[in-house]
């Protein structure tokens, strides 16, 4: 700062120095200041400038950032930014007629200030190291990711065969089902560490191979004790029970008693199986699995749409295929309803508008004539049975 000051002053003495603002000159016996363009303070507080490891006040006093100007405007500015003293529209003269000079110099001033910093970054150890570092995290972050979708693809197709396996059945039964898809998952689950054991023992330690079997554990008693949650959860699926009792009361699509129920277990099923899923994702991410950086997300979200996807499919297989299901809901069809009501005489409407239709169709002339023959057919008659007598 007391190097370039020094110079300026030697500039003003001979008459040559110049307002780099106004591109005014300013006389030997006028005063001057030396005007920061960008702001100490700015330069003190940027986290660029700190990750660049360059010093403050070097660049702060930099001689393209130390401008030589009036003290009117220099005090005027005082620590603010050129946006900031411009927003604050000080009445002076010399500032508003130089306001675009006063922009480009800042403009320049802040292109050669990024350019040094970059040039520091770019080329010190520190970027080196963090370049190696965020590699580094993206590679196993993206091996870990391919390990466990390779891990979840093949419970889910274990789990899948398990399904079409079931479809195959003639007779359905709940707790066979949610068994067998425990044992699909754990098949799955070793499929994989026989598929890709060398895959297992790089990107994952003893500690996070322990927490998978762990959690392939945990998702199986889930299945194993569905039944028994099934209420609490039902109880907690409000928006589901508000799509029920809309199907149930004004039957839109003008169900049966029967498949109106159907419909309502169904709606029920499918909400208590979202919720369900939501909870285990909550209960695995207590378990400290969010604060694995890279898989943790993946492990929570996909354990919870898995155990969505099996209980909805399960329960609608349950529903529309179990025998003592079909039978109840069959017996329901047949309970005499206000609706059944309601729709047979919704039939008779249909049937009369039909007749209706038909009646506009009808030749009234002839009509006419039909009915005067319908009239006097029998006097006909009487007449010749009269005669031939």
């Amino acid at each position: 700062y007391i190097d370039r000051n020094k110079k300026l002053k030697e500039q003003k003495q001979s008459g040559m120095l110049v307002d780099a603002y106004t591109g005014k000159r300013i006389a030997p016996n006028e005063k001057s200041d030396l005007d920061h363009v960008i702001p100490a303070k700015e330069i003190h507080d940027d986290r660029g400038r700190v990750l660049a490891g360059l010093s403050g006040e070097a660049l702060a006093n930099s001689p393209e950032n130390l401008q030589a100007t009036t003290p009117k405007i220099n005090r005027s500015k005082k620590a603010d930014s050129m946006t900031v003293f411009f927003a604050k529209k000080q009445p002076i003269e010399d500032v508003e007629a130089n306001q675009d000079n006063m922009r480009r110099i800042d403009a320049t001033v802040r292109d050669a200030y990024e350019a040094k910093l970059a040039r520091a970054y770019y080329t010190s150890p520190a970027f080196a190291k963090d370049m190696a570092s965020a590699a580094a995290k993206v590679g196993i972050t993206m091996g870990a990711k391919r390990a466990l979708g390779f891990i979840f693809a093949e419970m889910w197709f274990a789990a899948k065969e398990e399904f079409q396996r079931i479809q195959e059945q003639s007779r359905f039964d709940l707790g066979e089902c949610l068994t067998a898809l425990g044992c699909g998952l754990k098949r799955g689950f070793e499929r994989a560490k026989e598929k890709y054991a060398d895959l297992f023992s790089r990107f994952f330690s003893g500690t996070a191979a322990g927490v998978l079997a762990s959690l392939t554990t945990t998702l199986c008693n889930i299945f194993f004790t569905t039944a028994k949650r099934t209420v609490r959860i039902i109880r907690e699926s409000y928006a589901s029970l508000v799509e029920a009792g809309k199907v149930l009361f004004i039957n839109p699509d003008n169900y049966t008693f029967g498949e109106r129920m159907r419909a309502v277990a169904k709606i029920l099923a499918t909400g208590s199986s979202i919720v369900a899923g939501v909870l285990v994702s909550e209960a695995i991410g207590k378990l400290g699995i969010d604060a694995i950086s890279v898989a943790g997300d993946i492990i929570q979200t996909f354990c919870g749409a898995l155990v969505t996807g099996i209980l909805s499919c399960t329960l609608l297989y349950f529903l529309d295929r179990n025998e003592l299901m079909n039978r109840l809901f069959h017996v329901l069809d047949k309970l005499p309803t206000i609706e059944t009501e309601i729709n047979y005489y919704r039939q008779q409407a249909d049937y009369f508008e039909r007749y209706a239709a038909e009646l506009m169709d009808v030749d009234m002339e002839q009509f006419k004539k039909e009915i005067v023959f319908i009239m006097i057919l029998p006097q006909l008659l009487q007449l010749c049975i009269l005669k031939k007598n």
